[in-house]
């Protein structure tokens, strides 16, 4: 199982993305209070700025009623990957199990955590697939696609019901008052078709409300952005990682204080739990 984020773990390894994170804050226009400027680089700025030392710099830092230590007010904004409500999303390959393990979550979580959001499933005639559904978590359900939709947009033999998506599930991202967690399954090639998907989903990665949700492994536009943002906690799920991955992403959310209710999540912790 992988982990891709700030801090991307496998099981036997730790890799550094944050060549990627700083390219893809510097892409959005961020800047994060851990991009600290090279030395020289801080000096040439001070001099075309008028200042000549670190004194005069936190002189000018105080006139513009900004504190010289991050993560108060005025000063330089802590990367949003620090906030404390999560940003999940599993990736994999088609039919590794992503919507699988977010129902099995959910399910975990109970009905005490307020949740909101949509699940996709295929829609098969026989062994035939022929579509695609999605299914709010209040039960509401709408077709995503289907060989017998007409007219575009298109992804191969399937037309995309973007009318349909808007209606019902779009709405299904918007967090109530009470919501504690948002799922989104999933942020794809025909989900990105909709201009109201597209915006929600950026919503959420804003809002101070948990997101869990599943991306496409490949493909760019709205799917790219989402894995590379910094924001986001990156989950590759593979068919030989699946029994642990429920575990390790409850553990992810409690993190963020949304925890499972007592006695349902405690074996799904102990079998995504890491020696040490």
């Amino acid at each position: 199982m992988r982990w891709m984020g700030h801090a991307t773990l496998d099981v036997t390894r730790v890799y550094d993305h944050d060549d990627l994170e700083v390219d893809a804050r510097v892409g959005r226009g961020l800047e994060c209070a851990t991009d600290v400027p090279r030395p020289e680089v801080q000096r040439q700025a001070d001099l075309a700025n008028g200042l000549e030392n670190q004194s005069d710099r936190a002189v000018a830092q105080l006139a513009e009623h900004r504190s010289p230590k991050p993560g108060v007010a005025g000063s330089p904004p802590v990367c949003p990957a620090t906030q404390t409500a999560p940003k999940i999303f599993i990736t994999g390959d088609p039919g590794s199990g992503k919507t699988t393990a977010i129902r099995r979550i959910v399910a975990q979580l109970g009905p005490h955590v307020a949740v909101t959001g949509f699940l996709t499933e295929e829609v098969r005639e026989g062994e035939r697939r022929v579509g695609f559904r999605g299914t709010t978590l209040d039960g509401r359900s709408f077709t995503l696609a289907h060989v017998r939709h007409g007219g575009s947009p298109r992804v191969g033999p399937y037309g995309v019901n973007v009318a349909s998506l808007e209606e019902v599930g779009v709405p299904a991202l918007e967090p109530g008052p009470h919501t504690r967690l948002v799922v989104v399954d999933e942020v794809g090639k025909m989900e990105s078709f909709s201009t109201a998907f597209r915006e929600a989903v950026e919503r959420l990665l804003e809002a101070p409300v948990a997101v869990l949700g599943t991306v496409a492994k490949h493909g760019v536009g709205l799917p790219k952005r989402v894995r590379s943002d910094p924001r986001v906690t990156l989950v590759e799920l593979k068919r030989a990682s699946r029994a642990g991955i429920v575990g390790e992403v409850l553990r992810l959310l409690e993190r963020g204080g949304i925890r499972a209710e007592s006695g349902r999540g405690q074996k799904a912790l102990a079998a995504g739990r890491r020696p040490g």
